[in-house]
């Protein structure tokens, strides 16, 4: 089943500068095989030796982080989007005063992977960390 992965510019090098790909998948392991076979080197960055997902990268299938689904199993259903997500470190300002529970993030909504990510479709939310 054709499925599209976008791809974070970090990794965009190894896609020939390509934002989004097309992969024949139907589950997010056979996705990432998928991109290894046309974009060799794309596994090593986002599986480790053991082939587990990096702690770094975080890959979502519509809005819901695989690791919450069935991780690299997770089923790709036809049409469907695969996010490739580099986490970003939060700094010291955006903890909030010691003792205080930070801000809290803005998750990776429906408008999508630029907005989300860019901080664009949630900068309206007062208090809100986008990422």
């Amino acid at each position: 089943m054709s499925v599209t992965v976008r791809v974070p510019t970090q990794l965009r090098p190894l896609t020939g500068g390509a934002g989004e790909v097309e992969v024949e998948a139907v589950t997010v392991r056979e996705a990432i095989d998928m991109l290894e076979r046309d974009h060799p080197g794309m596994k090593a960055r986002l599986l480790d030796e053991q082939g587990t997902l990096r702690r770094f990268v975080n890959l979502f299938v519509a809005d819901e982080d695989v690791r919450f689904l069935q991780g690299l199993d997770t089923g790709l259903p036809a049409g469907t989007t695969l996010s490739i997500i580099p986490a970003v470190a939060r700094s010291a300002a955006d903890q909030g005063p010691r003792g205080t529970t930070p801000r809290p993030r803005a998750r990776l909504g429906s408008q999508g992977f630029d907005q989300g990510i860019l901080g664009r479709s949630c900068a309206r939310a007062p208090g809100v960390v986008c990422y």
